[in-house]
């Protein structure tokens, strides 16, 4: 009987190479905490929590001012288990498995790898920045500009480390738009002859049908919504207007206040452009058309070195929201490396059955195959494993690019 599980390492192997190269947004995530978990001596849990950087005022003159200093964390969490489980009979086996690797193996790596794109792609709900793309293919390339300006804005740094995952469609109207425009050969040939963008508008591209689709809430009443409070800060925002007893807002909506403007990560001032914010839960408004709306990032105000913005929301100041209501829209995400970050963690050897396991030394993926028997039933099962956690640990760091599905 030909039974490849007799070189069980060298089909993990070959598993971990599918696996590696078919997830295509996390390629350009961060991956500096991996090899803090599972460490043999010195294990830390399932949780990791990573410190912010902190913000400093700047003061003038010669005189000597001191400044609290407040660290802040977020946490990495690896609380994602997938695996793809198969059962075969000695029968099964013996007459029919020829080539576990090709049947069961191959298809099994790449879809986790697509497991993990699709977790990452959700991330979009924690990603505050937003532009919208134009239904006019012609017109997209400067919202892809305006992506990587406000990355900029947002305190990214000006090196090759941004990325840009597109869904299909998308992809195609942008290469169709944009062919030839302003391009070396080699990059003229590769979309020619691969139908992709390479890379474009300070960005590397990549195609994932992964790409999260979001639905905008009803917003009903929301075009009399207003701030009730003058001077509100923080993450959540009291509001009226709305059509009392209503679901007005989904999480993961894109919201600005009038007359609220960025502030620069660095100086303060303003960037010249609303600040966008992020809705975390689902909104409902009361029977009186009140809703309070929780945000990301929070309200905060200079002299703060943390601010977000240059001023808080106005008494009455009306809502501003990205997309139409009760929309659908694809999520494409264009960031630098630090926007994100993921942990592959090596699963532990089983105590029983053949097992194996494999990790990248470039970027820390692990796969574990284990396969056993049960002399009961005469069954033979086997499963291939990967555990991870990811998280938005710099979220301004980010920027959707929204798209209507099907306009190419």
């Amino acid at each position: 009987m030909a039974n490849t599980f007799q070189t069980i390492g060298m089909v993990t192997r070959e598993l971990l190479m599918l696996l590696k190269n078919n997830c295509a947004h996390v390629k350009g995530f961060s991956r500096e905490w991996e090899p803090k978990f599972a460490v043999s001596g010195a294990k830390i849990n399932a949780e990791l929590r990573i410190r912010v950087t902190p913000k400093y005022i700047v003061q003038a003159g010669p005189g000597f001012v001191a400044q609290n200093y407040d660290e802040e964390y977020v946490t990495l969490r690896i609380d994602k288990q997938r695996h793809v489980d198969v059962e075969f009979s000695s029968i099964e086996n013996t007459l029919q498995m020829d080539d576990w690797t090709k049947r069961v193996g191959r298809p099994s790596a790449v879809r986790l790898a697509n497991e993990v794109d699709k977790d990452a792609l959700l991330l979009y709900k924690d990603v505050a920045n937003s532009v919208v793309s134009p239904t006019t293919p012609a017109t997209k390339f400067y919202q892809y500009n305006m992506a990587l300006a406000v990355l900029l804005q947002s305190g990214a740094p000006m090196d090759d480390d941004f990325t840009i995952t597109v869904e299909p469609m998308e992809n195609a109207a942008v290469v169709n738009a944009n062919l030839g425009l302003f391009q070396s050969s080699d990059e003229l040939r590769f979309q020619y002859e691969r139908g992709k963008m390479r890379t474009m508008a300070g960005f590397s591209w990549q195609i994932d049908q992964n790409v999260a689709v979001h639905t905008t809430g009803a917003r009903a009443g929301g075009a009399t919504a207003i701030v009730t409070v003058v001077g509100q800060t923080g993450s959540s925002i009291l509001t009226s207007g709305w059509t009392a007893s209503s679901a007005v807002l989904n999480e993961g909506d894109v919201l600005q206040f009038t007359g609220v403007m960025a502030a620069n990560p660095q100086t303060l001032a303003s960037t010249g452009r609303l600040r966008d914010f992020v809705v975390t839960a689902p909104v409902v408004s009361d029977g009186s058309g009140l809703a309070t709306i929780p945000i990301y990032p929070p309200i905060i105000i200079p002299p703060d070195p943390r601010a977000t913005v240059t001023s808080a929301p106005a008494a009455s100041a009306p809502l501003l929201f990205t997309g139409a209501a009760n929309t659908t829209y694809h999520q494409n995400i264009a960031c630098h490396k630090e926007a994100f970050t993921v942990a592959l963690v090596p699963l532990v050897a089983p105590e029983s059955g053949r097992f194996s396991r494999a990790s990248d030394p470039e970027n820390g993926m692990s796969i574990r195959v284990w396969k056993d028997s049960n002399i009961e039933t005469d069954m033979h099962p086997s499963r291939a494993d990967i555990l991870y956690g990811m998280l938005a640990q710099h979220p301004s760091l980010a920027c959707r690019i929204w798209s209507v599905p099907g306009i190419s």
